[in-house]
């Protein structure tokens, strides 16, 4: 690659963000690289470039190349033309400019890169699957194309996977790779694809009389308007740690910020997914060897207590890198101050107020009364409601879903091999606001082994009462706010609906599998 990375050809700087590329390429078994120069008036780089030469007043040269990675040996680009999609690894576009009196600058403006897979190979024949224990939340299929035929013929192609963008230090720093790189990869909401140029816009940066870093640093308030102009929510939670997870895995892009160097240095990575470790020996460590069995909030675990590292790119560095938990949680240390999470950006539906910690606390004190006045009045439980209610740890996993997802949902069997009838259906759905949070209750064995839960309750997203006090409110009012908001409690059996109070039979009576976005590890063993 060093002949189409000038300054690292001339050793001026490595490019980790190109290695990383290409160590990924290697390590997903690539057989061929198609490169093609690209026009600067190519669509896909017309902006950027011309950019570029209004920094420069045109005294710059610029070359773009794109990079075709495939699975598959090919002796010219034409064969590719016969390629399924599932060959094709990433797609990338390198730019590199020299201004005429400096040193070259070379940056991956764009890469479109594959899921993370493996290949096996299974009676003499190859198949791909994902990481073991890798979940992407956020992520889609790219459109992507590859010239052949001396570029005069145009093969059009989709990865499934992620874009990566880099800053150019001259008309977009690590803000602008970030928020691309979020709003891109999300399907959450309709948003059309952005480049930094989209950025600099909203910003009002012309670069004819601004220069990035010289003259305008971008800070977390010029992200935040930029994401608020593309019309989404922004949440900025108070502990990065404790919030990040439940939004994640209800693919809600997260922007993490991390503070670098002296305080006024930031630096901002999007995160797409996590990995978990089904073996961790702590979440029911610290709940057995606790003191404090008579408080009911430290009776459940989130399931994000599994959780090992989260999936992040970073600019600097590249993409489907692994950040562990720890490094959110306390400062990493640095040569002259630590590296330190500061906060964290989430970007949600509209509407959406109220936070998963509430409705999982909401789901102990909900069910605890409940369990408490059923006991008084002898009513039994099933099995697994009693072992849920008399013993510790339970496992809480919390979502953010619309109507519709849940209801695509119940088409699974249950633990007894049965399934929800169509009336089922209609009850368990036909109460329920666009959207809510939906806290499953699970056992640790249950979940960690047979990815099931027990109980779903579910929970209002968006209602604001109290939310404009800054006084912290007190636990009756807290109690008032539940009573409120909680819609509905389904155990193995019965449902308990809060208004109008019901009860209603339903003929699922066991664990039931996990919630699963359609999206959600879909990737098929190819």
């Amino acid at each position: 690659m060093r002949e189409f990375c000038l300054d690292e050809g001339r050793g001026i700087r490595q490019n980790r963000a190109l290695h990383r590329l290409c160590s990924l390429m290697r390590k997903m078994e690539v057989e061929t690289v198609v490169v093609e120069e690209l026009p600067l008036s190519h669509t896909s780089v017309a902006r950027e470039t011309s950019a570029l030469q209004s920094v420069y007043s045109n005294a710059v040269d610029i070359k773009a190349h794109r990079f075709t990675f495939l699975s598959q040996k090919i002796t010219k680009a034409k064969e590719a033309l016969q390629l399924p999609d599932r060959s094709f690894l990433s797609s990338a576009v390198l730019i590199n400019f020299t201004p005429h009196s400096g040193d070259p600058y070379s940056y991956l403006f764009r890469a479109v890169v594959a899921l993370p897979r493996y290949k096996h190979i299974i009676d003499g024949k190859s198949y791909y699957s994902l990481l073991l224990n890798n979940y992407f939340h956020i992520y889609k299929t790219f459109d992507c194309e590859v010239g052949v035929d001396n570029g005069d013929e145009t093969h059009r192609f989709t990865i499934t996977g992620t874009v990566f963008h880099q800053q150019n230090g001259v008309t977009s720093v690590c803000a602008h790779a970030a928020v691309c790189m979020a709003v891109n990869n999300q399907n959450l909401h309709p948003i059309r694809v952005i480049e930094p140029e989209d950025i600099n816009f909203t910003l009002g940066i012309d670069h004819m009389a601004v220069r990035l870093k010289e003259d305008k640093e971008i800070y977390h308030a010029d992200v935040e308007k930029v994401l608020r102009d593309f019309n989404v929510s922004i949440i900025e939670p108070p502990k990065v740690d404790d919030y990040l997870y439940n939004y994640l895995e209800s693919r809600c892009p997260v922007l993490l910020v991390f503070t670098t160097g002296d305080d006024s240095e930031n630096h901002i990575i999007p995160i797409f997914g996590h990995t978990l470790n089904s073996d961790m020996w702590t979440p029911e460590a610290e709940l057995a060897y606790s003191k404090e069995t008579t408080n009911r909030f430290r009776m459940y675990k989130s399931s994000f207590s599994w959780v090992d590292h989260f999936l992040i790119h970073d600019d600097n560095f590249g993409m489907y890198y692994c950040l562990p938990v720890q490094a959110i949680k306390k400062p990493i240390p640095g040569k002259h101050r630590p590296l330190r999470a500061d906060f964290a950006m989430l970007i949600v539906p509209r509407n959406v107020s109220i936070t998963p910690r509430e409705a999982e606390r909401a789901s102990m004190v909900v069910l605890t009364g409940l369990f408490e006045r059923l006991r008084a009045e002898r009513v039994s439980f099933d099995p697994w409601t009693d072992t849920i209610a008399r013993s510790r740890p339970i496992i809480t996993r919390t979502l953010l879903l619309t109507k519709e997802e849940y209801s695509e949902s119940l088409d699974k069997t249950d633990f007894d091999n049965k399934t929800f009838s169509a009336r089922d259906r209609r009850e368990l759905t036909k109460g329920l606001p666009p959207r809510f949070w939906l806290c499953e209750i699970t056992m640790p064995d249950i979940y960690t082994a047979n990815h099931a839960k027990v109980i779903d309750f579910f929970y209002r997203c968006d209602d604001s009462i109290g939310r404009r006090s800054s006084v912290r409110p007190t636990a009756r009012i807290q109690k008032r706010w539940i009573e409120k908001r909680w819609i509905q409690i389904r155990f193995p059996g019965v449902l308990y609906r809060r208004n109008p109070s019901s009860v209603v039979k339903l003929s699922v009576k066991s664990h039931y599998p996990l919630f699963q976005f359609p999206t959600d590890q879909s990737i098929p063993a190819w």
